[in-house]
């Protein structure tokens, strides 16, 4: 009861997916942490497992399209139907690496889509070298959207009142190869 997920089981149901040579996942597992570098790899596993939700920790990270991890990420997306993306990082160098991580928590459509975001929020135009999207415009609407339709952000002074002592609990998961770790 209570304790470090309430309702979501212990930590002996936590388990660590590694390597990219997927094996099975434990039956007991509720919870499931796996990097992005070898996501790709173990999709069809998670994807047998019919995960209900996912937690993008770090989701800034899968901020262009056509990279494996963002790859992996919207595909993982597209079968799981509650999506959280944390970021400790509230900045980034243009808006247009907002477009995959919305695209992964489903949220780009409330933008008019990829075509319309790119255009309203990043300059994007047909350049001499083909499509380009490296501007930043619009910026104060583009900020009052992302709070209106899916962004919180909230400051470490704002909630320390909220937040219990805080609490460390070792889960030792197995590693393989171990030395690559």
């Amino acid at each position: 009861a209570g304790g470090w997920a309430p309702g979501r089981g212990t930590p002996a149901g936590v388990g660590g997916l590694n390597g990219r040579s997927p094996g099975p996942i434990p039956t007991d597992t509720r919870l499931l942490i796996v990097s992005y570098d070898v996501l790709d790899a173990w999709l069809s596993t998670i994807f047998r497992a019919r995960p209900v939700g996912v937690v993008y920790d770090e989701i800034h990270l899968s901020k262009h399209y056509a990279a494996r991890r963002s790859r992996a990420c919207m595909a993982l997306a597209t079968r799981t139907p509650i999506r959280l993306g944390l970021s400790g990082t509230p900045l980034l160098n243009r808006p247009a690496e907002l477009a995959a991580p919305l695209a992964i928590l489903g949220r780009l459509a409330d933008f008019g889509g990829v075509d319309r975001f790119m255009t309203r929020y990043c300059d994007g135009h047909l350049g001499p070298h083909g499509y380009e999207a490296k501007g930043a415009t619009r910026l104060d609407e583009l900020h009052d959207e992302l709070r209106r339709r899916c962004y919180l952000r909230r400051e470490r002074a704002e909630i320390m009142g909220e937040l219990p002592p805080v609490t460390r609990v070792l889960v030792p998961l197995p590693l393989d190869p171990a030395a690559g770790y």
